[in-house]
């Protein structure tokens, strides 16, 4: 019996606990945005925003670019699961042995530039510590789930994150009732801490139980090679933070709290592209290398697969561009009204994203990322000088443009660099066309007034089509046999 075709599609069980649990607190805080935009002022809810801007920054700091490294070396420790555990046991040590040395600089350099990163709207003495243990769990966890992704333990990983996701609404939801912002920021810290515990005590009984390599490695023996592969990655991180998260800290010096709360609604709907995004990045990257190992038609899956992740984030972007004012209103009334504004703008830049994680994936695989961090450095700070002068020159709707322009940008330097490393194996013009097509439907929904009847109308049959290309496409991969493991 043939087994490869019954597992052709083992892919969209992956994306489906991916994209459920794949970034549970961006899923968390796109369900919080109809409840805590009810619940708390409008200037507190911006300074949620500026909150949970922050975690991103601090989690990538604090991770250092371990769970990509986990996720990259795992693929050379995998003969057996003797050299796996022995391998996940020296990634503990090392993991433990980082958090020691960061966590004094980290905790200093924190409290120094609290006033530039919060815009003065939040007290480091009721926020500092908390984000820094939300983000010190996070990074526990995102070693663990790099770890299970890797492994295809896809029970593990959706518990923890669906866990994590369920945790920070609740706890969220009902300390905000009682305790305001603060509450809301206890709730979150709390439900990281939970989930991480659960994933080290998951790590710690699947090592216990595997067998013991008769001469392992020292225990820090993979430290050099996965801090140098790692280190690198902290920019890139950071880069991604700047591009986006960043825009919310920018603001917060330019404009009111009510005002960054507006951009925030707005900045939801690329949240959810965001999240994804990377849920659909999580499926695919452990096949990607599996395609690059094996050079079997990696070239055609990765063009294929590239086709699918377009039609799937085009479905939300066009669907959004055309009907995110309808359900603002239905979810808040006239709060909030400014997002209508920025919500188009920003759903251009989601549209770029799965171009953005395809683009960059050669430099991971060939372990030049030190040379993407280059890239993603210079780009994301021209981008931040550009977005500090375009908002005090033209306001927050600046900010938006901007951030379509550093994606834009991020995207065509880093295809165009990939080309010095080997041939891509998609062509740009052909990955931007859902970009610019998605700029089309915003241009024509803000000259002409459609009615809703009519913009559903197109959504509709726009998201049909889009359907019928991701069923076809996947029918092709698994003529390939492309999700075989």
């Amino acid at each position: 019996m043939n087994r490869a075709p019954a597992k052709s599609y083992a892919i969209l069980l992956d994306v489906l606990i991916y994209a459920l649990g794949g970034a549970a607190q961006r899923a968390a805080f796109l369900l919080l945005v109809p409840i805590l935009g009810w619940l708390l002022s409008a200037a507190d809810y911006g300074r949620w925003m500026i909150f949970i801007a922050l975690l991103p920054m601090l989690t990538a700091i604090i991770d250092f670019g371990f769970s990509k490294a986990v996720g990259r070396f795992y693929f050379d420790n995998d003969e057996s699961a003797a050299s796996l555990a022995a391998f996940l046991a020296r990634a503990i040590w090392l993991r433990l042995a980082m958090f020691a040395v960061l966590i004094l600089p980290v905790l200093l350099g924190l409290w120094m530039a609290w006033p530039l990163l919060t815009g003065g709207s939040l007290p480091p003495s009721n926020f500092l510590a908390l984000l820094t243990i939300a983000c010190l769990s996070e990074a526990v966890i995102l070693g663990v789930t790099a770890f299970s992704r890797a492994r295809h333990v896809t029970l593990l990983f959706g518990i923890v994150r669906l866990g994590q996701g369920v945790l920070t609404v609740g706890l969220s939801f009902a300390l905000a009732g009682t305790h305001d912002l603060i509450g809301a920021a206890i709730g979150l810290t709390a439900a990281n801490v939970t989930a991480a515990a659960v994933a080290f005590g998951w790590c710690l009984v699947w090592i216990s139980r595997q067998p013991r390599l008769n001469a392992p490695p020292s225990r820090f023996a993979d430290a050099r090679r996965m801090t140098r592969y790692g280190a690198p990655v902290v920019v890139h991180d950071l880069s991604w933070w700047i591009r986006n998260s960043s825009t919310l800290i920018i603001l917060s010096h330019f404009v009111n709290a009510a005002l960054v709360g507006a951009y925030s609604i707005a900045f939801a709907a690329l949240s959810l592209i965001s999240m994804l995004s990377w849920s659909l990045d999580f499926a695919v990257a452990p096949y990607y290398y599996r395609w690059r190992k094996r050079e079997v038609d990696w070239r055609a899956n990765t063009r294929d697969i590239l086709g699918v992740t377009n039609a799937i984030i085009f479905i939300l972007a066009s669907t959004g561009i055309l009907l995110f004012a309808d359900v603002r209103s239905a979810f808040f009334g006239s709060k909030f009204e400014q997002a209508d504004q920025v919500a188009p703008l920003l759903l251009i830049a989601g549209m770029l994203q799965p171009l953005y994680f395809m683009t960059v994936k050669p430099y991971f695989y060939l372990k030049r990322t030190a040379l993407l961090s280059s890239i993603t450095f210079t780009t994301s700070a021209i981008a931040v000088t550009g977005t500090i002068v375009a908002v005090h020159q033209w306001g927050f709707l600046a900010a938006a443009a901007m951030t379509i322009i550093s994606i834009n940008a991020i995207v065509v330097v880093g295809y165009w660099l990939s080309l010095r490393l080997e041939p891509a194996p998609f062509k740009l013009y052909r990955a931007l066309a859902p970009a610019v097509l998605c700029c089309g439907l915003a241009v024509v929904n803000h000259l002409y007034d459609i009615p809703l009847i009519a913009r559903t109308a197109i959504a509709a049959a726009l998201v049909t089509v889009a359907l019928l290309q991701i069923v076809r496409t996947l029918r092709t991969l698994q003529s390939r046999n492309a999700f075989q493991t």
